[in-house]
């Protein structure tokens, strides 16, 4: 009777946990709230008095970002290791593989983020790659702890699940985030598009010239000048229209 209500405690947990990953997603309004809110589910399920978590992504340029935490105490970490270009958090994300530091002070393979994580007060440290190698690897699940030695062979596995449990949640969170992104650089594009082309017709007006005429000025003028071509187009309406109020 133990042994079966022993088994079935096993089971229910990973469902629960994939169940609260499915209402967070449905129920959060950003994604850095989504990705906060596994981060906190993440160190409350191992012990949020024993480890800070925190979530590094993958952003549409291929830089690492930590869009959730469950403290500033990981996101810190976090920082040092996108700093130093070096850490346990960068090698799961870039290899796949699980990583462990098992003494932060002792341990060499890192030595640049190893110092200032120890100056910290971190003793330990646990990443795990979410998702597979090469493109559906979307980001790290990363877990700090302030003693050494601090993960058990129950938290690994824990840890371990959880991460492949998320990596789905956080793949459509990050194809979410990265929408939106290059939704904010089409905006952006659209914007300097339209400066230029305003610039242009100026230009146009004045020198009694073609678009393409019009274009070579503008871009020789970003060239002498050592400015970038929407600021020369921005200075080219100022001159004929005033500055902006704004």
């Amino acid at each position: 009777m133990g042994r079966e209500h022993q088994q079935h405690d096993e089971h229910a947990g990973p469902d629960r946990g994939l169940a609260e990953l499915q209402e967070l997603l449905l129920t959060s309004d950003t994604v850095q709230e989504f990705l906060g809110d596994v981060a906190a589910a993440v160190a409350r399920e191992l012990g949020a008095n024993r480890f800070s978590c925190a979530v590094t992504v993958r952003t549409h340029r291929r830089r690492p970002a930590t869009l959730g935490t469950s403290d500033s105490f990981a996101a810190a970490l976090d920082e040092v290791q996108y700093g130093q270009d070096q850490g346990p958090c960068l090698h799961a994300l870039r290899t796949g593989e699980i990583v462990e530091m098992i003494d932060i002070a002792a341990d060499r393979r890192w030595p640049r983020f190893a110092a200032l994580a120890a100056e910290q007060g971190t003793g330990s440290a646990l990443s795990l790659p979410l998702g597979t190698a090469p493109t559906g690897r979307v980001g790290a699940l990363n877990l700090y702890a302030r003693v050494p030695e601090a993960f058990t062979d129950d938290d690994r596995e824990r840890a371990r699940r959880y991460a492949a449990q998320a990596a789905a949640a956080v793949a459509i969170g990050v194809r979410l985030a990265q929408r939106a992104e290059l939704s904010e650089d089409l905006r952006a594009g659209l914007s300097s598009r339209a400066t230029i082309d305003q610039a242009i017709g100026i230009v146009m007006a004045q020198r009694r010239c073609d678009a393409d005429a019009a274009f070579a000025v503008l871009r020789e003028l970003s060239q002498t000048s050592n400015t970038k071509l929407r600021e020369v187009a921005a200075q080219v309406i100022a001159h004929v229209t005033g500055p902006s109020t704004d």
